[in-house]
């Protein structure tokens, strides 16, 4: 549908992939993080890490339709077509939700060694999944809801995004420790990393042009090439501070990065974490880089 679903703090806003236009919006999703789609029962599922939950909405209308109790502050989610299963990977409580899209309830519920962050699906029955706080990936089988195997990162620290070669079985990992990491899907086996920017949050792949895009909140994107299971670090793009997260379109060879403008964090009380700095209201921009 040429659709850009993009998690707010508080609802998903629906872009016109094509024209950047605005379509519309999922209201009421606090602490939206990620978004699943399930086109065909042509519904949607996105987490609300603030109130513990997936908001259920109709991928058409963008009109809401339900909400399910997962664990604790969930993030990532995806859906995986081999299993017909929404997974949700819960920061607080380290645990997956298995969610059976049909009846919108949750089937499972998986225990995890650590932190997740993001995840991908190879669509023949496995689910990789980065485990932040171990430096780790989990491979989770799709089908018996449990924990196949884990391998080290190393060097790899900190790992957020993945994305996945589902012919060559190639994972790209970025990592927080300012790098990149090609990792082989059957063995987890660590191939080659490559430098990347500092804060880096996601990483998307575009399977037709064989690219893999590592992008850093100091506002760098870096492009990894895959050819015959070789890889190399062919550009590195400026881009704007805060831009860590993004989505490829292998139809049209374009990739999607959002940011804003920011003033200076409030300092932090007694006790209390660093916060993030307050965005500017009216700066959010959506980043749209293409081939030439």
């Amino acid at each position: 549908g040429e659709r850009l679903y993009i998690a707010r703090s508080n609802r998903i806003m629906v872009m016109n992939a094509a024209s950047g236009e605005l379509i519309g919006e999922v209201p009421d999703t606090e602490g939206a993080h990620g978004i699943a789609l399930v086109p065909k029962i042509n519904l949607g599922f996105a987490t609300a890490g603030k109130t513990n939950s997936v908001t259920v909405f109709d991928i058409t209308t963008l009109k809401k339709t339900g909400q399910i109790s997962v664990g604790e502050k969930p993030d990532a989610i995806l859906y995986d077509s081999f299993s017909n299963n929404v997974f949700a990977f819960n920061g607080k409580s380290k645990t997956a939700s298995v969610i059976d899209p049909e009846s919108q309830k949750v089937a499972a519920t998986i225990s995890l060694p650590g932190k997740p962050e993001f995840a991908v699906s190879d669509e023949s029955g496995s689910v990789f999944l980065n485990l932040e706080d171990t430096n780790s990936l989990l491979v989770i089988d799709a089908r018996k809801f449990k924990v196949r195997r884990t391998y080290s990162l190393k060097p790899c620290e900190e790992p957020s995004g993945i994305s996945i070669d589902n012919v060559s079985h190639s994972l790209f990992i970025g990592c927080g420790n300012k790098m990149a990491a090609v990792v082989d899907a059957h063995s987890g086996k660590v191939l080659k990393t490559f430098p990347a920017g500092e804060g880096v949050d996601a990483a998307a792949f575009d399977s037709i042009h064989k690219l893999a895009f590592i992008p850093a909140g100091e506002g760098r994107l870096s492009i990894i090439r895959e050819s015959k299971k070789t890889f190399e670090l062919v550009q590195d793009i400026p881009t704007q501070k805060g831009a860590r997260t993004a989505a490829a379109d292998s139809k049209s060879g374009k990739v999607f990065l959002v940011t804003a403008e920011y003033g200076p964090p409030e300092a932090p009380k007694d006790g209390e974490k660093k916060s993030r700095p307050p965005m500017i209201p009216g700066s959010f921009v959506v980043i749209v880089i293409g081939p030439k």
